[in-house]
């Protein structure tokens, strides 16, 4: 249905010279900072990265994007999913600043200025902006506020992200009103809002309930379904060729065969995907509105060892065969938006 874009994305360094974002790379340094912090939060790290990626693929436009714009989106991601403390880390370690473009001073605020800071602060979907737009603006009209600062309108967005409902705004013992200084944060989701609406979802989608031949795929780690997150509702896939190579191949994995296994497991994908969206969206709507993730970790790696030694030009015309070969036989038929990601 809808393709976006599966080319290398171009980051611009600080003196200009532009390069392609190292995807793998930038997991890698995010999960090393929630380490450092004393957490053991890769998939957290790995769904984060995603929604950047999607993010900066869905502006369309095809232009570069400063590695100070990344590294603030990524921030500022952090602090939304209620880890400010790995954020800040994350900032310093870039030399950026998580609330870097945002107004700190107090302003006159407007529904439609809510809205598009949200929209540049969070990858929301359309539907989640909306209405997390509509429960800003009805607490800041309940608390009587005039002006605000984008940073109190930021954490309030966080703050009813993690209610995960859209009930109106008050302090949770006595149900009055609660007052808070229009300049200053909203205070961090506490552990009790935490555990009523978690960071990820359980899986809803078990062996059982696919054909035998998804099951295998699944069963021997070919399909992976990924953590699904509330806050950021995104369903997605990883695809191992690696796997694939050793179990739709007989064990010759070569470029012939790679691209008939894939061929193979293309339906299986889809009717995985449209199984999951119907199931979340029980859950969340917003689960509609997102484009699925299919993920290809390792995929350079693979095809520079695991299909025996080829020319360079030989690898990259493979790379881009394979490309559109998913882009026709997955994106082309998917009656849902679908984001390639080759790591």
């Amino acid at each position: 249905m809808i393709l976006l874009a599966s080319g290398n994305l171009l980051v611009a360094g600080p003196g200009g010279p532009l390069h392609s974002l190292d995807l793998e790379r930038l997991t890698a340094d995010l999960r090393e900072v929630f380490h450092a912090q004393g957490l053991a939060s890769d998939w957290v790290a790995d769904h984060l990265v995603l929604t950047l990626e999607e993010k900066l693929r869905s502006r369309g436009n095809g232009e570069p994007v400063s590695e100070a714009m990344m590294h603030e989106s990524l921030a500022a991601m952090l602090s939304a999913v209620g880890y400010s403390e790995v954020a800040a880390e994350y900032g310093r370690r870039h030399q950026v600043d998580p609330l870097a473009g945002r107004r700190r001073e107090l302003h006159d605020w407007s529904a439609a200025g809510v809205r598009e800071l949200l929209d540049r602060t969070l990858p929301l979907t359309p539907g989640q902006s909306l209405r997390l737009t509509e429960q800003c603006v009805a607490v800041l009209r309940q608390l009587g506020f005039q002006e605000v600062s984008d940073t109190f309108i930021c954490e309030l967005a966080v703050h009813l992200l993690h209610r995960g409902d859209g009930g109106g705004f008050s302090e949770p013992i006595t149900g009055a009103p609660l007052r808070q200084d229009a300049a200053a944060p909203m205070p961090t989701p506490n552990a009790a809002e935490q555990s009523q609406a978690p960071l990820f979802l359980p899986a809803k989608v078990k062996a059982e309930q696919v054909d035998s031949f998804t099951r295998t795929l699944l069963e021997t780690n070919v399909l992976r379904i990924l953590p699904v997150s509330r806050l950021f509702p995104r369903l997605g896939l990883s695809v191992s060729l690696a796997a694939l190579g050793e179990t739709l191949t007989g064990g010759w994995p070569s470029p012939l065969t790679i691209m008939t296994a894939l061929g193979r497991v293309a339906p299986s994908i889809l009717a995985l995907l449209g199984r999951m969206r119907q199931e979340y969206a029980t859950v969340l709507a917003e689960f509609l509105e997102a484009p699925c993730h299919l993920v290809f970790p390792g995929f350079k790696s693979y095809l520079a060892q695991g299909l025996g030694p080829m020319p360079r030009r030989e690898r990259a015309l493979l790379a881009r065969e394979i490309s559109c070969f998913l882009e026709d036989s997955l994106v082309a038929r998917a009656d849902f938006p679908v984001m390639l990601s080759f790591r």
